[in-house]
């Protein structure tokens, strides 16, 4: 039920449209009749917005699969110092070499679950911020991340510690290794 809950609201707010009632959401009144719980959740007043913070290649490092008892394969990736820039090109930070650590999981169908963290030092300040990511997506395209920040509180950027924040590792040919970009929500 808290799974069902939770995609209809991730379908109404990011995708933009309602998920049909599941039947545990419909529920028999004293009366009689039936009430459906889901319908009791009222649209978004509008999708939300986000804007770009920085952006980054990653190098491919070694990759050293683990054969998983559930069928798909464990992949732990150690990642290289990156460093990400803003708009301008100006480095906003950069990843802490051999500190950040990629433990998802890349399933037979092509699908790929990242489940990791990275250490970076910001640039203006010097201070650190944890970052741990979770997602889904094509391993060979595009991956979506929820990405959680912890910043040193007296930090120039400790605001991010409250930011609903989103990433994405974007795979091209023309680029060695993958693109990673985040974005905070805005307004």
């Amino acid at each position: 039920m808290l799974f069902a809950t939770i995609s209809n609201i991730f379908a109404v707010v990011f995708l933009g449209y309602s998920v049909s009632a599941h039947p545990s959401d419909v529920h028999p009144t004293p009366d009689g009749t039936e009430t459906n719980s889901s319908s009791t959740f009222p649209p978004p007043s509008s999708s939300p917005n986000f804007k770009f913070l920085f952006g980054g290649q990653i190098q491919d490092a070694p990759q050293y699969p683990l054969a998983s008892p559930f069928g798909p394969e464990r992949i732990a990736i150690a990642q290289p110092q990156t460093n990400f820039t803003d708009m301008n090109g100006e480095v906003v930070a950069t990843v802490v070499k051999r500190s950040s650590v990629n433990h998802g999981i890349l399933s037979t169908n092509g699908f790929a679950y990242p489940d990791g963290q990275l250490l970076i030092q910001w640039a203006d300040d010097r201070t650190y911020a944890f970052m741990r990511f979770l997602g889904v997506g094509d391993h060979h395209k595009r991956l979506m991340l929820y990405v959680h920040a912890e910043t040193d509180a007296n930090s120039t950027h400790a605001d991010l510690n409250g930011k609903f924040l989103v990433g994405e590792f974007l795979y091209s040919p023309s680029v060695e290794g993958r693109v990673f970009v985040l974005y905070e929500q805005s307004g």
